[in-house]
């Protein structure tokens, strides 16, 4: 008998509609959002996200792509992976249990901006 393959619930998948970003809004006194960012964050609830985001992004300053991956196990617990534009890991962190819907979203954080993979 076959396993069924999971099918993965991405966020993106159904987030991925925005045009390319030319407005950003400020967030936190570094770092502006792009209007798809925050459609998504007030839409899910998530704005815990882009706070882990804020609060942790500073320790990878010099590293002008990031890629910022939230991910949600069969358990519910988060976890976020950072990555460069090569997906190289850069950064790991447990999340807060959080009652998220998706399995996984991501974002990108180029210079002080964040933005949908979407909007770049």
């Amino acid at each position: 008998m076959r396993k069924n393959k999971k099918i993965e619930n991405c966020a993106n998948h159904l987030y991925n509609e925005f045009p390319k970003a030319e407005m950003f809004i400020e967030y936190s006194e570094k770092i502006s959002v792009s209007e798809g960012i925050l459609y998504v964050a007030e839409q899910e609830n998530c704005y815990w996200f882009l706070d882990i985001v804020v609060q942790n992004c500073i320790k990878l300053n010099a590293v002008k792509y990031q890629k910022w991956k939230l991910l949600k196990n069969e358990d519910g617990e988060i976890i976020v992976v950072v990555s460069d534009r090569k997906d190289e890991m850069l950064l790991k962190i447990n999340g807060p249990a959080k009652d998220f819907y998706f399995s996984s979203l991501t974002i990108c954080k180029i210079g002080n901006n964040l933005l949908m993979p979407c909007e770049e």
